[in-house]
């Protein structure tokens, strides 16, 4: 028995069946106000902006934290590789025409990883180099981190499924958008115009979503802590004298001196009150022998509860960042197995973050400098590389690279015909 095959036409589309029952849980009714379904925007966060930025960006472990992490990731040297040698150093030739580079790999990791997206804006210029002589080359000179502040996500109320990136431009004093050049290829602003690193990408969150998430929650409380611990400071720093005066006698004594009757009570504590902050500022008092003063030691009880919070939400920052505690905090110093364990943690975290970054210039950057100047290598005989032939990768120390793929090289033009070597 012969099987025929069914012939199936897949330029024709089913119309989506809808489920019989159409209530909405109380979660999708959320997520509808969250990620804009019915407004002509997405808004921005479920946070107060300027709380959210100003905790995550003061608080001094999560600065510190964030900084050493970020510093691991983005690496000390970058290296290029691909099937052509000459395209490895002609692209490692135009990256390090970019001011400050390690910084910015820096800053892509910083902010992905708080805020869940970084964006950089490519600035370029046209230059020649010596070595290849009537060639004008575009390479990328700085790269310029975007406060993520200034996006904005607008929906199609023709079609929710639409959307399209919107920035504030200094410019215009307005909002743009970012066109997509593979459509408007003479696009003012675009986003082939920015390097775009993310972190998560939830459902809830179109914004992208990062670790600030959780570390907001713990930076606020950290900060309530503080402002609790230096009140506590303040009020119990010293100790409190307690005087118990017989208020006849003081004012038998006071009467002819300050003329103070034996009425007026108040003006005898007040005359005590100054007697007692001399004796603080002066470490000494002399009292009558009929008059008794004491001395309170403030108790220790609520500033080790605020301080066993403060390290606490410290340790637990510090754990999120870096996937383990700083060894200065962490218990059983000495253990060489948690040190490795530690060291393990950390390092899987730096190379998920450092690959994510490498990926991102690889696609965002490497390409289009092919691109802006694919009539050079092509009168070098260097065709386009194709996607998945080259790859941007960094480094923390210098024997991870091999020599000459590192900052500073000499460039072989032996390599190159002859004719394009300035001979």
């Amino acid at each position: 028995m012969s099987v025929v095959p069914m012939r199936i036409n897949r330029e024709e589309k089913k119309e989506v069946q809808e489920a019989k029952t159409q209530y909405s849980s109380p979660y999708v009714i959320s997520l509808r106000g969250t990620i804009g379904y019915y407004l002509p925007w997405i808004p921005e966060s479920a946070h107060d902006v300027e709380t959210y930025y100003e905790i995550l960006e003061t608080d001094a472990a999560i600065k510190h934290a964030l900084n050493l992490m970020a510093l691991m990731s983005a690496g000390e040297y970058f290296q290029i590789k691909s099937n052509d040698v000459r395209l490895n150093k002609i692209m490692m030739k135009a990256l390090l025409c970019i001011k400050r580079f390690t910084h910015a790999r820096k800053s892509m990791v910083e902010k992905s990883m708080l805020y869940g997206l970084s964006v950089q804006r490519k600035y370029w210029k046209k230059i020649v180099w010596p070595e290849f002589p009537g060639m004008v080359w575009e390479v990328p000179v700085k790269l310029k981190e975007v406060d993520k502040r200034r996006l904005r996500i607008e929906r199609s109320m023709q079609d929710r499924t639409n959307l399209r990136w919107t920035m504030w431009s200094l410019k215009e004093d307005k909002y743009v958008v970012l066109e997509d050049k593979a459509i408007v290829q003479n696009a003012s602003i675009s986003m082939q115009d920015f390097i775009w690193v993310w972190y998560t990408e939830e459902e809830s969150s179109p914004y992208y979503q990062g670790l600030g998430e959780v570390l907001y929650t713990l930076g606020y409380i950290k900060s309530k802590v503080l402002q609790y611990w230096a009140d506590l400071a303040e009020q119990f720093g010293r100790p409190i004298l307690i005087a118990t005066i017989d208020a006849a006698r003081s004012a038998v004594n006071l009467a002819g001196s300050a003329g103070i009757s034996m009425n007026d009570y108040g003006a005898i504590v007040n005359n005590w009150l100054d007697i007692l902050e001399n004796m603080r500022a002066r470490n000494v008092a002399v009292k009558p022998d009929h008059d008794k003063l004491e001395v309170h030691e403030a108790g220790s009880i609520g500033n080790n509860i605020l301080q066993q919070l403060l390290e606490y939400v410290d340790s637990k920052i510090q754990l999120l960042i870096l996937g383990a505690e700083l060894t200065t905090i962490a218990p059983s110093v000495g253990s060489y197995a948690l040190g490795q364990i530690h060291r393990g943690a950390t390092n899987s975290v730096v190379m998920y973050n450092r690959s994510s970054v490498d990926e991102e210039i690889t696609r965002d950057l490497l390409y289009e400098i092919y691109l802006r100047n694919r009539q050079n290598f092509y009168s070098l005989g260097i065709r386009w590389p194709g996607f998945g032939s080259i790859q941007f990768s960094s480094m923390s120390r210098p024997d991870e690279a091999s020599p000459g793929d590192i900052g500073g090289f000499q460039m072989d033009m032996g390599e190159f015909p002859a004719d394009m070597r300035g001979q």
